[in-house]
């Protein structure tokens, strides 16, 4: 059974598991909301903001990305400890299905993605690597796979979840450590599997989807960006770690 395969089978399991813990909702008051387990904190804003400034320096010709949420363990001393997860809110239009079942082209994109990240911040990332990917049509999901080498870290793999909306898409990325990454995936895939969106974000299949011309938008352009700001996610916990250290030996 595939990895992603295995993640939708097993969901109402690891679901049932943690029923027991979720401790709130989280209103993003972006259109969606999930249920965050009671060990699990919002990261502030003002933390997710701070990164960007971080990343010109140490990586200036990287592009940067505007992360919208994060959440980690209650339990982590610092923010952006791993595990993690980072939310992006994309409202830059409505995107035909019909395209998205065309694996390969998606493929295609994600994989140019983490070669352009790579090549751009190879000091602090090397072996980045789509695994498997996954189109839900029930629910309108792509999901994917992820590993990279973190300098300073070491390998870290993600959970990578993309839901269309009538608006565009919102991409979630669950980071963690190769060696932990087995026991938090049923984390993040239970968080993820909790959200639901507003009604007017929900996305609506349309019969024009299909009509020649509907796919001309740019998907590989589309996920090439949207990987790129998922590979940034997963070297922020490595950022961090390294600001933290510099910030006790002073």
């Amino acid at each position: 059974m595939t990895f992603i395969i295995r993640f939708l089978v097993v969901a109402w399991l690891s679901t049932m598991v943690l029923a027991n813990a979720v401790a709130k909702e989280f209103d993003s008051e972006q259109g969606f909301k999930l249920n965050l387990p009671a060990d699990w904190i919002a990261i502030p804003k003002q933390a997710l903001n701070q990164f960007s400034a971080h990343l010109k320096k140490v990586a200036p010709d990287a592009a940067r990305p505007q992360y919208d949420f994060g959440f980690q363990l209650r339990a982590s001393q610092n923010w952006f400890e791993y595990p993690y997860i980072l939310v992006q809110v994309k409202n830059n239009g409505r995107l035909p299905e019909s395209e998205l079942k065309n694996l390969k082209k998606i493929e295609s994109g994600l994989n140019q993605g983490a070669s352009e990240a790579e090549n751009r911040m190879s000091a602090l990332l090397t072996q980045a690597q789509i695994g498997e990917t996954f189109y839900d049509e029930r629910s309108q999901r792509l999901w994917a796979t992820m590993s990279i080498n973190v300098a300073d870290v070491g390998m870290v793999k993600s959970l990578l979840v993309f839901f269309l909306t009538e608006r565009g898409m919102i991409a979630f990325g669950g980071y963690a450590k190769e060696a932990d990454f087995a026991y938090h995936s049923n984390v993040f895939e239970s968080i993820i599997n909790s959200v639901s969106l507003a009604d007017n974000l929900r996305y609506q299949p349309r019969w024009t989807d299909a009509l020649p011309g509907a796919g001309r938008i740019d998907w590989e352009r589309i996920f090439k960006k949207a990987l790129i700001g998922a590979v940034i996610g997963a070297i922020i916990g490595a950022i961090f770690t390294v600001i933290m250290r510099r910030r006790k030996k002073a």
